[in-house]
C-alpha cells in the first residue's frame, strides 16, 4: 500500500479556455531548427494569474515528423482542436503536436477529449507534462487511443532518453475525461465518463525542473496520416494541487483523508475496498446476494475474478456425452445463447474429442463436477472468435484438458474480454502440444485457482500478454493463487505487461526458468513456494533474453514477500518492489510450506467430487 505524505491544499489561481480569442499556428522552422542541447522551456512569469486566453498556449511539432499539424481554439466554445501525425509517444523518443503552457512547480491539468478521429487503434490524444520540447524529454502523459478495446493509459519517461513505460486504466475511448496532477515530482494520472467521479490510474515519480511544460497532446501513430482531435473544458490549475477531493479520486484500498490519498482502515466500509458485484458486509467485501445451490462454488472466487457469475441465473444445459458434436454434446451445449450453467450427466466419463475449434460465449459455466471429463483435440477459446469481439463472464471448474492441439496450438486460449474465473482445471499438455493456457489481447480480472499443470509435458506453460509490441496487455490484471507446477519447464508463467497477484502458489522443479515478469509488468509473489530441482537459479526472472539482440526490451517490475526458496532454491532480486502495490481485495494467505504443498498436491486441478444435479 502507498504512504502519501500530508500536503496542505492551496490552489493559486485557474486557467481555462473558455474565452480563447484567437489560434497560434505552428512556429516554422526556427522554432524547430534549435538542436544544441535541451531546448528551452519559454520564458513566462508562472507566479501570477495567466489570462485564459489561447494566446497563451503554443503549439509545436516534436519530434522530426513527415506532415506538420496544427491547432486552432474556437474563441466561442472554448474547444482546442489538434491536428498531428507522428509516430508514437513510446520508446525512446516521440513524434506528436503538442499544445503547451509553462507551470512552475505543483499543478493539474484537466480536459475532456470530446472526439478524436483516426485510422490507427494506437493512435493517442492526451494530457502531458514535460521537461522540455526535446524528443528524447522526461515526461507524464495521461492519454486515451483511439480503439476502445485500448485502455487508458499513465505513461512516463523518468528522464531523457530512456523507454517509456505506463499503467493501464479503464478500457474505454473518446469522448472521456482526463487530468494529470503534478505535486512535486509525483505525477497522477485520472480518468472519467462524465468529469465528476473520477478513476485513480496510477502514480509515478518522474524527476523534473520546477517550471515544466504542460499541455495537450496529439499522435497519429501512423507517420504518413494526419489525426484530429477535440479537446473541451481545458483547465489548467497552478499551485499546490490535492491529490484527492473524494474517496473515488484515490486507488483501490485508499480514501481521501483531508486531500491526500491515504491507506483505507482495515475492511471494507471506509474506502473503495469493493469490487463490482459486491457489498461490504461486518468490515467484508461478500457477493451481492449470496450463491446458493449449483451456484455456491461462486462464494468462493478470491481476488481480480471476483465478480464473475458465470451463468447463475440462466438455463440449465446437460450434456449427456463425450461426442464431439450433435444432441447433448459440449459443442451443443456451447452454442446456446443467454446465461447457460453448462454440466455433465452424474457419472459421465471419457474425452471428449473437440475435433476443431470451439468457443465460449459471455455468461457462461463449464461445471464439471460430478463427471470425469477431458476435453482434447483442438483448443477450447473463451472468446466469440468473430473478430476482435470478445466474451466477457466465464467460469471453467473441476474438468481436465488433455491435449492434442494440432500445430501446437494452446489447450485454453482467453482472449479480449473481462471476468473470467478458470478452478481446480487439470492441465495434461503431451510432448509436442502448445502450452496448456494463454492470455492476451488485453483480456483482464481473471482469478486462475486450485488448478494442476504438473502432468503437463509441454515445453511451454502458460503464457500472459500476446508478444513485446502490445502494450494494451498493460490493461491485464491476474491473481493466479493455489495453482501447482512441478517438473514442468519453464514458462509458470511467462508475463508481458500484466499486473499479477501470485499467491500460495508451487512450482517445483523447473527447467529453463520458474516465472518471469517482463515488459513494464508487476509481479506481487506472496507466500508461494520455490522448490529447486534441476536448477537453483532463475526462480522469478524480470528479463527474458538479451536486448536489443533478442529478449525484451523492458524488464518487469518484481515484489516479494513470505516466500520459501527451498532445496537450495537462489532468491530472486526484486526490482522496484514500491511500484508493485497491494491487491485491491481481501484474501488470506496460508504460510508457504511443506504442508502447503501437501495440500496443493492433493486438492489441485479435477477433483472426484460429488455433483449438485443427482
Amino acid at each position: 500500500m502507498t504512504t502519501h505524505m500530508a500536503k496542505r491544499w492551496l490552489f493559486l489561481f485557474l486557467v481555462t479556455a473558455a474565452a480563447c480569442d484567437g489560434a497560434v499556428e505552428p512556429r516554422g522552422t526556427d522554432a524547430a531548427a534549435d538542436d544544441a542541447g535541451p531546448r528551452p522551456i519559454d520564458a513566462r512569469p508562472t507566479d501570477a494569474p495567466t489570462p485564459s486566453s489561447c494566446d497563451d498556449w503554443t503549439s509545436e511539432d516534436l519530434g522530426p515528423v513527415e506532415l506538420a499539424g496544427s491547432w486552432t481554439c474556437d474563441p466561442s466554445t472554448g474547444v482546442h482542436t489538434v491536428e498531428a501525425s507522428g509516430r508514437d509517444i513510446w520508446g525512446t523518443e516521440d513524434e506528436l503536436r503538442f499544445v503547451y503552457q509553462t507551470l512552475r512547480g505543483d499543478g493539474s491539468i484537466t480536459a475532456r477529449v470530446a472526439r478524436f478521429d483516426a485510422m490507427d487503434p494506437w493512435a493517442k490524444a492526451g494530457l502531458m507534462m514535460r521537461e522540455s520540447l526535446d524528443a528524447d524529454a522526461a515526461h507524464a502523459h495521461v492519454l486515451v487511443s483511439h480503439d476502445a478495446a485500448n485502455p487508458i493509459k499513465l505513461d512516463r519517461r523518468e528522464s531523457a532518453g530512456e523507454t517509456t513505460t505506463g499503467t493501464a486504466g479503464p478500457i474505454t475511448a473518446a469522448p472521456y475525461w482526463l487530468r494529470l496532477v503534478r505535486s512535486g515530482d509525483t505525477f497522477r494520472g485520472y480518468a472519467s465518463a462524465d468529469g465528476e467521479t473520477w478513476t485513480a490510474i496510477g502514480a509515478y515519480t518522474v524527476v523534473m525542473p520546477e517550471e515544466i511544460l504542460v499541455g495537450l497532446s496529439l499522435t497519429a501513430n501512423d507517420p504518413p496520416s494526419l489525426v484530429e482531435a477535440a479537446f473541451e473544458s481545458v483547465t489548467l490549475e497552478r499551485g499546490v494541487a490535492p491529490e484527492c477531493e473524494e474517496d473515488a479520486d484515490c486507488g483501490a484500498g485508499e480514501v481521501c483523508d483531508a486531500n491526500v490519498c491515504a491507506p483505507a482502515p482495515e475492511g471494507c466500509g471506509a474506502g473503495p475496498a469493493c469490487m463490482a458485484g459486491e457489498r461490504c458486509e461486518a468490515g467484508a467485501c461478500v457477493p451481492d446476494g449470496a450463491f446458493t445451490g449449483h451456484e455456491a462454488l461462486l462464494n468462493d472466487i478470491v481476488g481480480y475474478g471476483r465478480g464473475v457469475t458465470g451463468g447463475a441465473g440462466g438455463r440449465l444445459i446437460e450434456v449427456t456425452n463425450t461426442n464431439a458434436s450433435g444432441a447433448g454434446s459440449l459443442r451443443a451445449a456451447l452454442a446456446e445463447t443467454g446465461p447457460t450453467w453448462i454440466y455433465f450427466s452424474p457419472g459421465l466419463t471419457g474425452t471428449i474429442d473437440l475435433s476443431g475449434l470451439a468457443y465460449v460465449y459471455d455468461d457462461t459455466t463449464i461445471d464439471g463436477r460430478g463427471a470425469n471429463i477431458g476435453i482434447g483435440g483442438h483448443t477450447l477459446n473463451l472468446f466469440t472468435g468473430r473478430g476482435t469481439e470478445p466474451s466477457n463472464n466465464i467460469v471453467v471448474h473441476n474438468v481436465r484438458f488433455t491435449g492434442g492441439a494440432p500445430d501446437r496450438r494452446t489447450l485454453l486460449r482467453v482472449r479480449f474480454g473481462r471476468g473470467f474465473w478458470l478452478d481446480h482445471i487439470s492441465f495434461e499438455a503431451q510432448a509436442g502440444d502448445g502450452k496448456p493456457l494463454g492470455f492476451g489481447d488485453a483480456v483482464t480480472d481473471i482469478t486462475v485457482s486450485w488448478c494442476d499443470f504438473s502432468r503437463s509435458r509441454a515445453s511451454l506453460i502458460w503464457i500472459i500478454g500476446s508478444d513485446n509490441e502490445s502494450p494494451g496487455d498493460a490493461a491485464m490484471r491476474i491473481t493466479s493463487h493455489h495453482n501447482l507446477f512441478e517438473g514442468t519447464s519453464e514458462r509458470h508463467p511467462r508475463a508481458r505487461y500484466a499486473t499479477i497477484h501470485w499467491l500460495n502458489n508451487a512450482v517445483i522443479d523447473w527447467g529453463g526458468y520458474g516465472s518471469s515478469i517482463t515488459q513494464d509488468g508487476y509481479f506481487f509473489a506472496e507466500n508461494s513456494v520455490y522448490e529447486a530441482g534441476r536448477r537453483t537459479d532463475n526462480a522469478i526472472v524480470t528479463r527474458i533474453g538479451s536486448f536489443p539482440a533478442s529478449g525484451d526490451p523492458l524488464e518487469g517490475n518484481l515484489r516479494t514477500e513470505g516466500n520459501w526458496w527451498a532445496n537450495g532454491t537462489v532468491p530472486p532480486t526484486e526490482r522496484n518492489p514500491s511500484s508493485v502495490t497491494d491487491p485491491p481485495y481481501p484474501y488470506t494467505a496460508e504460510p508457504a510450506d511443506a504442508a502447503l504443498v501437501a495440500r496443493l498436491r492433493a486438492e489441485s486441478g479435477w477433483q472426484d467430487v460429488p455433483s449438485p444435479f443427482e
